[in-house]
């Protein structure tokens, strides 16, 4: 059943991927980190890791919108822009320049990336996290690991559950037949 589920899902509905930064890589694929606390939870409450992600984002989103959690705001200096204007000066001294060197020491690292399908909230929630990571000039992925990090650390310590419907069976007609009479 859970297969059959799953691949419906996978023609329905599409995939929205967030690339986690480097430095988020340790806490994201460790063992016991944020994706098998995600699938564990899935696992405990019988529902597709998709839908615990997207409710763990909504309610991030949901407390940030309140005002009750914060980002911090870090302007890298390749996107910080700022207005500059010349203007003259009278007495001036040389100004000794000061070359930092470029750092070449770049590790290849392999690319760490967080997919889910998000439902019907899919391109709400994706609106959502990239306004908060623009707002603050953090990345996309940044704010979704945030985010299901708080969600998991509010279930671990009981204080966010969920509240499970009966899902919406559609039903499709696929042909006829004669009734007899």
């Amino acid at each position: 059943m859970i297969e059959k589920q799953t691949q419906g899902l996978e023609k329905e509905k599409k995939v929205v991927s967030f690339c986690v930064p480097p430095h988020l890589h340790e806490r994201v694929t460790k063992i016991g980190g944020l994706r098998d606390s995600l699938r564990s939870i899935a696992n405990r409450e019988c529902v597709l890791v998709d839908q615990i992600a997207a409710q763990f984002v909504d309610y991030g989103i949901r407390l940030y919108d309140r005002g009750e959690i914060h980002f911090e705001t870090r302007p890298s200096r390749i996107t910080h822009k700022m207005d500059v204007a010349w203007v003259d000066i009278d007495d001036s001294e040389p100004i000794n320049l000061n070359f930092e060197k470029e750092k070449n020491e770049t590790k290849l690292t392999s690319l760490v990336r967080l997919s889910y399908r998000w439902m019907e909230k899919s391109s709400l929630l994706h609106k959502r996290i990239t306004e908060i990571s623009t707002q603050h000039a953090i990345r996309n992925g940044e704010v979704l690991v945030i985010l299901l990090e708080l969600g998991v650390s509010k279930y671990v310590a009981g204080e966010l559950g969920f509240r499970k419907e009966q899902p919406i069976i559609r039903n499709t007609i696929t042909g006829w037949k004669a009734l007899k009479k």
